[in-house]
């Protein structure tokens, strides 16, 4: 392999030194000043058969071998046969020459040397229309390898065939006239269609975009059209791929957001069931309050009604609690899901409107649990005030009334005097001024 590589390196060095070069019978000719170093160069390819073993030297043929000191800095016709060079080396005159070459529309030769730019592949970097040249082989390449038929065989491809909805031919006949712009977009392209994620998709989206520009183009002008517009596929291309990969994201988005909405619904019922349940004390608690509580006869009705009277405030109390409580609860829920509702509206504004809708029933479910609490709060507050309101229908209104008359007023004043003074009198006596 090494050898190889010389070789090959010793033809780019030859043809690059010629002067008056031409191609002549399948071979590449040119004249070059004798010298030692070429002398060995001579030599070397000859004994390799890759140059013609008789050179011109002053009009007059001479065998590579018979060459001497003597001849040196006399001016040299050398002969590089192509078809034996090629085992080493592809020489082209120009870059139509090497597109001219069938194989070659669809694949790099490993090794070429072009004779009018002096360019030699892998040495040097690839610059203008020879760029162009190894960007569109690799596109095409990618083609070749999505494609669902190919017209040729082995490196020769005539055409590409694509399946979708209908049949459709990419020949591939190409210039390089065709190849003067560079492929707007090509890195994209190639980077999207590298990626083995989504990759019937891409397909789908490929030949789809495909069909869309050049359907209606000749079939030997399909591609030349396609390198001349290679700016409008790739954002067509990658326009539909975006788009595809947005809403693939936000099927995933909207499946998991679906599964949300019945977690934060089962939240909301739950919370709701809790109060409901403890809200069937309500009904209770008036009944037997109605129940037990009796006008007074003496001093036990009066304290069974009296800690009737406490137990259900104490129990109205609790569940003001425990509705404030739930309240709070239902509240933080709906923050919840406000912000995550608001983030995937940021994320995917244009396709938001599809489940807006479900943040529309988890507001309504919502707003009828809260307003079911604030239902159970004033129905607390009610047992309240008809228990207090049963409670002081029972009392002995007409007893109270008399005993009230019945105080001397003014009697009762005197002793509330006569008892602020001795409390003033006592607080001197322990704390002079």
């Amino acid at each position: 392999m090494e050898d190889n590589i010389n070789i090959s390196e010793s033809i780019e060095s030859l043809i690059r030194e010629m002067g008056n070069v031409q191609r002549e019978q399948g071979a590449v000719c040119g004249v070059l000043e004798l010298d030692e170093g070429l002398l060995r160069t001579l030599r070397s390819l000859n004994q390799s058969e890759v140059i013609d073993g008789i050179v011109h030297v002053d009009s007059v043929d001479k065998d590579v071998e018979d060459l001497s000191s003597d001849d040196f800095g006399k001016y040299v016709k050398v002969s590089v046969i192509e078809s034996l060079a090629r085992d080493y080396i592809h020489i082209y005159e120009s870059l139509d020459d090497l597109i001219s070459v069938s194989s070659n529309k669809i694949q790099i030769p490993e090794r070429f040397y072009l004779i009018d730019t002096n360019f030699r592949h892998p040495h040097d970097p690839p610059v203008g229309p020879v760029k162009h040249y190894f960007d569109l082989v690799k596109f095409l390449r990618m083609l070749k390898e999505r494609a669902d038929h190919v017209n040729g065989f082995a490196e020769e491809v005539d055409a590409l065939v694509f399946l979708h909805k209908c049949r459709f031919d990419l020949q591939i006949v190409y210039a390089s006239g065709d190849l003067t712009d560079s492929l707007d977009g090509i890195s994209i392209v190639l980077g999207e269609l590298c990626g083995e994620e989504h990759f019937e998709q891409k397909n789908s989206i490929l030949k789809e975009v495909l069909i869309g520009m050049l359907a209606d183009r000749q079939e030997d002008d399909r591609l030349s059209f396609l390198i001349g517009n290679f700016g409008e596929f790739s954002r067509r291309f990658n326009e539909n791929y975006q788009f595809f990969v947005s809403e693939f994201s936000f099927d995933t988005v909207r499946i998991e957001y679906e599964e949300k909405k019945r977690e934060y619904l089962i939240k909301l019922n739950d919370v709701f069931a809790t109060a409901q349940t403890r809200m069937l004390g309500v009904p209770v608690s008036l009944a037997v309050s109605a129940f037990k509580m009796s006008p007074l006869v003496g001093a036990a009705t009066f304290w069974t009604n009296t800690l009737l009277l406490l137990s259900v405030i104490a129990y109205s109390k609790m569940m003001a609690m425990l509705i404030k409580n739930q309240k709070h609860t239902i509240q933080s829920v709906k923050s919840e899901y406000d912000s995550h509702m608001t983030r995937l509206q940021h994320q995917f504004s244009g396709q938001y409107e599809k489940i807006s809708q479900i943040k529309v029933d988890l507001d309504e479910r919502f707003n009828f649990q809260n307003d079911c609490l604030s239902h159970f709060r004033l129905m607390s507050w009610a047992l309240v005030f008809i228990v207090l309101f049963i409670f002081l229908f029972y009392l002995p209104w007409g007893a109270i009334v008399q005993h009230i008359e019945s105080i001397h007023f003014g009697q009762f004043l005197s002793d509330i005097k006569q008892y602020v003074l001795e409390s003033l009198r006592v607080l001197l006596n322990l704390y002079p001024w």
